[in-house]
């Protein structure tokens, strides 16, 4: 073969290897930016579920908080059924079923309780208030005295102390006997409820039990 041909083969194949290496080293970076721009994507998708689930837990966590502020036990026990069903952390799901088997066990009783003394206190003090606050109050303690406080499980003392009150709230609302004394007995029927309200601690799940009003 002509050297002069031969130079010219030497140079094709050089010009071959070269035109291989550049589609070969084009094909690495079409490669790398397709894997790259996937992994962005994946990171975004990532991170905007992450987002909005953490945004969707929030709005349960901010639902059974602004429901926890009402005396409504059950209401509470529905918004941790929600979260616990509708929450993708493990943990919380862990928490808002362990805080509904709490607060059908105690925090109802608490809540009763609490509502209890603020009721009582309306009642002790009628003429700081108005005639329909009174009557609501009037009612609702019907309602604490015959129906939520057993149903809750009061304790003995705590029964005995809602008898007292109520007879003697009932003696000034008629108008029987010493109207001054009735006064006097009420406040101490007040200090008393007070004292065995706080001594059935409904946060001791030992205390969380039933027993009838007799």
């Amino acid at each position: 073969m002509d050297p002069k041909d031969a130079l010219e083969l030497k140079k094709l194949d050089l010009e071959r290897s070269r035109l291989r290496f550049d589609v070969v080293k084009w094909l690495i970076v079409v490669v790398g930016a397709v894997v790259s721009f996937w992994v962005i994507d994946v990171g975004r998708l990532k991170l905007e579920e992450f987002k909005a689930n953490s945004e969707s837990e929030k709005a349960l966590l901010d639902a059974y908080l602004l429901a926890s502020e009402t005396t409504q036990p059950e209401v509470w026990v529905r918004k941790l059924q929600v979260i616990s069903t509708l929450s993708s952390d493990a943990e919380l799901r862990r928490w808002a079923v362990s805080q509904a088997s709490y607060v059908k066990k105690c925090s109802a009783k608490q809540a009763i309780y609490q509502e209890t003394l603020r009721t009582a206190a309306t009642l002790m003090h009628p003429s700081s208030q108005s005639d329909s606050a009174v009557m609501a109050a009037r009612a609702r303690f019907e309602e604490l005295y015959w129906a939520d406080l057993p149903y809750v499980g009061e304790s003995d003392g705590v029964s005995r102390a809602m008898v007292s009150f109520r007879n003697d709230l009932i003696a000034i609302e008629n108008g029987t006997g010493n109207t001054a004394s009735a006064v006097t007995s009420l406040n101490q029927d007040m200090l008393e409820l007070s004292a065995k309200l706080k001594l059935d601690n409904p946060q001791d799940d030992a205390t969380c039990t039933t027993t009838d009003r007799d």
